[in-house]
């Protein structure tokens, strides 16, 4: 059934004389008539019998935005999946007013299976006019670059994610989707997690460490790649690079009038410049703070689809001294009413206290403040002046949250946002970890707490919206707000969904601030100018441009600058700037064009081999002699001679074999015995432990040199400083290492003090300041008193603060310490004079693994997985990620507590990534190889 009989059928009119002259025409041409013909035919029909077409509202369908509209220009383009599929769609109707509403509500043509679970997953039950109106425009239908400029909360969102089901599941193209902040990519992966289960779609992060350079390639799949400004810039980087960008056939970028914000601008006018000039594909950019529209729209070439609707009434208001003023729609304070006196005058100068009375615990609250700190001072301030009933409510829950909290930080949790929770409020900034972040969005957004003192940062931040917005000084830092800052920040209250009404309170004092706040009210926005005129960013563009092959000459590169947005404001700057960039660039030698032409016309470096390096090929003799492989020279002469460093370098065998096996003879590796090589139990020892030759010497004289002065057996720390590594360098502070080595027991500090390393002689190494060479005595014991307090089961992040070591670095010198252990006790078991040892290393080897068990590794890749709750996973059975992958959220939920829904789900879906890349990883290297696939499997 077409669509037009859908409609006719709904109307008994299929027998009408007009019905049966529009299927003689549709029958009489090749193929069908265009759906756009046939609704219009149908209209008309139905509006010469009953009149106009109602929809559920009761307004006509071409009346939008209460404007009169000629119904051509309301067509709704329908691609061939609704002509064919509307029989069984579920929309076939039986009465006018059904049939409006598939009109009303078509979703950009998507197959009408896609339109049904998207509207079920989303909840959506009607939309806006302006929403109707944007996504029947032919222009979006055609692939025009577009700018959405609308209030926040109004309903952006939903033609974003349209946009991008249109593209991945139609056109069959991935697409790229650009946020300003990690958090907000974070939130939104959550969100689109449901793609990914519906639609087969491949839904990746790319943020902070995520997401593979070049992306992987997925077969029979496409993908959405959630990206923040800097990670889409690297992304399009290597896409253009591996001749795959023609793989994107849409970009969003949100937020975009990031434009004007500094250096992060600058690099999303490189992402948004290079993918227009090297792809003509979709480009949708949406904000809601963008005064200059018309120049960003020339730079896009895209049209604009701008409206002031807001869902929610939102009523801006300001508090001065003890009165509340109304904002009108011109930016002027209308007074409305006294508030009264102060009560808590000494304790709430700000009368805070008094704007969440009638709200709290029911309703939800942002505090907007000024700096980090002043968040927490709020945060402190507003729940010990809480009353008791506001305490007690949902009090289980807000215990539960603060044990969830402390089990992921070690046992620890701040003690001003521990009491803050317990009252039902937070503080939320950059100096929280993002777990801790993310465990206080998810206790506001399920109204576990009612008020969030935040920095401004969270007004361009994840999805929290609230009832009301207080913004507590009109400053962000020092620096007054701006008109763009203030807007994003009332912009979160009221939004659809969560609340019928917003409204915002604005606390200002009389004065200067007061003067400063009306001008900016009744201030426009200014305008979103490029920042890539600034010489760092536009010498990094340049670069980019060079090294990607767009460009070669200055004029390739002035052909490209004039597309951006800086050559669009700036067009008579454009050449000394670049004469400028270009010239230092050569002085520094990082770009000289005339020999960058030479290297893009050379061919491939030769792939050589590396064999002949001592201590490789050292290493390579000794396997052989060990394995038995080889026992005379011409034995291993005759090997040598089939690797890749005997066809190559053939003549040169006989010197470096020559070279190496008396350098392994003086060592004690190996030995001659009548004519015939042999490994000592040296060298045996270091086959057995897999320790480069070169070093064993060492390594071997400091153990047995250690052993000689003695075991310290009342501690474990002798044993640790044995085990270090010898390839570790940190940079020392001598004051912390005269700290730490106090703390030894008498016995340790007297035999470090036998081998060299006396209290006299570290006061003097503290006076000169001396950095240490990698492998030193001194550096591998500052580097075992870090090992010292993992041994006494210490949080690693806080002996990361205590050294000013990233954690990172110190989670890696911690497993190369237990890498270097397990082989020393395995150097051990073949040598008779290291035999204490043997015995001993192995439980020092254990105990270290628990601090970091291997086992557990794999488990902490997943989203929301740290060490404590990987043990609980894997005690619980859940041993692999792929055990986890396949898991439901009640299951993990049941097995380890202390775990929300969403947690368990982020958990699952993160599993599941890590499977999926991993397997088409793996395709990616088989193919490498050679090897089809395609029968393997559909990635």
């Amino acid at each position: 059934m077409s669509f037009l009989d859908s409609i006719l059928s709904a109307t008994s009119l299929r027998r009408s004389p007009r019905v049966a002259q529009i299927k003689e025409i549709r029958s009489n041409q090749e193929g069908d008539v265009s759906l756009a013909s046939e609704f219009i035919t149908a209209k008309k029909h139905l509006q010469m019998t009953q009149g106009p077409i109602e929809t559920k509202k009761g307004k006509p369908f071409v009346t939008l935005n209460n404007r009169k509209r000629r119904s051509s220009d309301k067509i709704v383009i329908l691609n061939e999946y609704i002509h064919e599929g509307s029989a069984d769609s579920g929309f076939q109707s039986t009465n006018e007013n059904e049939t409006s509403s598939l009109l009303d509500y078509d979703l950009l043509g998507l197959p009408l299976d896609v339109q049904r679970r998207y509207k079920e997953k989303r909840k959506i039950n009607t939309l806006y006019d302006w929403q109707k109106e944007c996504l029947a425009d032919k222009r979006l239908h055609l692939g025009s670059n577009m700018i959405l400029s609308l209030p926040t909360g109004s309903g952006k969102t939903l033609i974003a994610e349209l946009l991008m089901l249109r593209e991945t599941l139609v056109n069959k193209r991935d697409c790229i989707l650009i946020l300003p902040y990690v958090a907000i990519v974070q939130e939104k992966m959550q969100s689109l997690a449901v793609f990914e289960e519906c639609f087969n779609i491949y839904v990746e992060e790319y943020a902070a460490s995520k997401g593979r350079m070049p992306p992987i390639k997925r077969r029979n799949a496409t993908s959405m790649y959630i990206c923040t400004i800097e990670k889409a810039n690297m992304l399009v980087n290597f896409l253009i690079e591996d001749n795959r960008l023609d793989r994107i056939g849409l970009v969003v970028a949100d937020e975009l009038h990031m434009l004007g914000e500094g250096s992060r601008g600058a690099t999303l006018e490189q992402c948004l410049s290079k993918f227009l000039f090297k792809q003509k594909k979709q480009i949708v950019g949406m904000s809601a703070t963008l005064s200059n529209c018309d120049e960003i729209a020339s730079f896009l070439n895209a049209y604009i689809y701008k409206t002031d609707f807001r869902p929610v009434k939102l009523i801006e208001r300001v508090k001065l001294n003890n009165s509340l003023y109304r904002v009108d729609c011109g930016g002027k304070l209308i007074f409305e009413r006294d508030l009264g006196a102060n009560n808590l005058l000494k304790k709430d100068p700000d009368g805070l206290v008094s704007l969440l009375s009638t709200l709290v615990p029911t309703k939800s609250v942002i505090i907007f403040c000024p700096t980090k700190q002043n968040c927490e001072n709020v945060c402190n301030l507003i729940s010990n002046l809480f009353p008791k009933n506001v305490r007690n409510y949902r009090a289980s829950e807000r215990e539960a949250l603060i044990e969830q909290i402390r089990d992921e930080n070690d046992g620890r949790v701040c003690k001003v946002l521990a009491n803050g929770i317990l009252n039902g409020v937070a503080y939320h900034h950059s100096g929280l970890t993002t777990d801790e972040r993310q465990h206080v969005e998810h206790a506001f957004q399920t109204g576990i707490i009612c008020v969030v003192c935040c920095t401004s940062t969270l007004a361009a931040g994840v999805n929290l919206p609230a009832r009301r917005v207080i913004i507590k000084s009109p400053y962000v830092g020092r620096d007054l707000i701006s008109k763009a800052q203030y807007l994003q920040m009332v912009g979160r209250a009221g939004r659809a969904g969560y609340d019928d009404k917003g409204d915002s309170v604005t606390i200002i004092k009389s004065g200067l601030d007061e003067a400063a706040f009306r001008q900016i009210l009744s201030s426009p926005l200014g305008p979103c100018t490029s920042n890539l005129c600034n010489n760092t960013d536009l010498a990094s563009f340049i670069l980019d441009l060079v090294v990607l092959k767009l460009a070669c000459t200055k004029e390739d590169i002035m052909a490209i600058l004039s597309i951006t947005l800086l050559g669009l404001q700036k067009s008579n700057e454009i050449n000394s700037l670049l004469e400028s960039i270009i010239k230092d660039l050569e002085e520094k030698e990082i770009l000289k064009l005339e020999q960058f032409r030479q290297i893009l016309s050379s061919p491939l470096g030769p792939c050589t081999s590396n064999l002949c390096n001592d201590t490789d090929l050292a290493s390579f003799i000794l396997d052989l002699v060990v394995l038995k492989l080889a026992c005379t020279k011409e034995d291993i002469i005759a090997i040598l001679s089939i690797t890749l460093l005997g066809l190559q370098k053939s003549n040169e065998i006989d010197s470096l074999l020559e070279s190496v096996i008396k350098d392994l003879e003086e060592k004690e590796i190996l030995k001659l015995e009548q004519g015939r090589i042999v490994s000592t139990f040296l060298g045996n020892a270091t086959f057995n432990a897999n320790l480069p030759p070169a070093s064993v010497p060492i390594i071997n004289v400091d153990l047995i040199k250690n052993l000689h002065e003695g075991i310290v057996l009342a501690s474990h720390f002798h044993l640790l400083f044995t085990i270090i590594p010898y390839d570790i360098h940190v940079q020392i502070d001598w004051n912390m290492f005269h700290s730490e080595y106090m703390r030894l027991a008498k016995g340790e500090r007297d035999l470090l003090g036998k081998m060299g390393l006396m209290e006299g002689a570290i006061i003097r190494l503290i006076l000169c300041g001396k950095q240490l060479s990698t492998g030193e005595p001194a550096m591998r014991l500052y580097i075992a008193f870090m090992m010292l307090r993992i041994w006494n089961q210490e949080p690693l992040w806080e002996i990361a603060e205590r050294f000013t070591v990233p954690r990172g670095w110190l989670q890696s010198t911690l497993q190369a310490t237990c890498s270097q252990a397990g082989s020393i006790a395995r150097f051990a078991e073949r040598l008779p004079t290291l035999w204490p040892l043997k015995h001993l290393l192995p439980e020092v080897v254990q105990r270290l693994h628990e601090c970091k068990r291997p086992e557990l590794v794999p488990l902490l890749a997943i989203d929301c997985v740290k060490n404590g709750r990987a043990q609980l996973l894997y005690e619980n059975n859940f041993k692999t990620v792929g055990s986890i992958a396949k898991s439901r959220p009640d299951d993990l939920i049941k097995a380890i507590g202390k775990l929300n829904m969403a947690q368990a789900r982020k958990i699952i879906n993160s599993a599941k990534a890590i499977i999926r890349d991993q397997v088409a990883e793996k395709a990616e290297e088989l193919e490498a190889m050679g090897a089809d696939t395609s029968d393997l499997l559909s990635i």
